[in-house]
């Protein structure tokens, strides 16, 4: 099983409990935290006393790895080997998965400042910490452009997959 949570999940005692829980019985669960706090000193966040959030996992037993979020591809190599390892041993695993703060991200309510993602925004720089480095999808884009996948066969499949969530959303 998959369970995906982000950084400030952690603060509620129900993760811990999961974590425990997991642990003891031996249950085959990857938990996959995406993780876009900011390090406060020697800790993991502003909310956090332990030092990583892989961290608060070993705590539990738990053994944990680290991924960036910022790569696709990274993180999916990660997914990969923590379903592989709980598949093989039958234990829970912990994947603290490590992104930027997206610019809409607000410790209640979320808004999308940032708007739909143009990835014409991979082909230049643009200023912006957040799309120049920290945008997951603008990431990939930037690798599939660097293997010789052109601009526009992207917009194409970014058209598509709009499309499609239109549609889902609707039915």
């Amino acid at each position: 099983a998959f369970c995906l949570f982000g950084d400030g999940a952690v603060q509620e005692g129900v993760a811990h409990e999961s974590f425990n829980l997991a642990s003891l019985w031996e249950l085959p669960v990857v938990f996959l935290c995406e993780n876009n706090g900011t390090m406060d000193g020697d800790r993991a966040n502003a909310y956090q006393a332990g030092p990583s959030m892989s961290a608060l996992a070993e705590a539990h037993a738990i053994e944990s790895s680290v991924a960036s979020g910022r790569d696709p591809r990274e993180t999916v190599a990660a997914v990969r080997e923590a379903a592989e390892q709980v598949r093989a041993r039958s234990r829970p695993r912990f994947l603290d998965v490590q992104s930027g703060t997206w610019a809409g991200n607000a410790t209640f309510y979320a808004t999308d400042v940032t708007g739909p993602t143009d990835l014409r925004s991979a082909a230049a720089p643009t200023g912006s910490d957040w799309y120049d480095r920290d945008d997951p999808v603008l990431a990939e884009a930037r690798s599939l452009l660097a293997d010789g996948v052109p601009m526009d066969a992207l917009l194409e499949v970014d058209a598509d997959v709009t499309r499609r969530i239109e549609q889902a959303a609707a039915a």
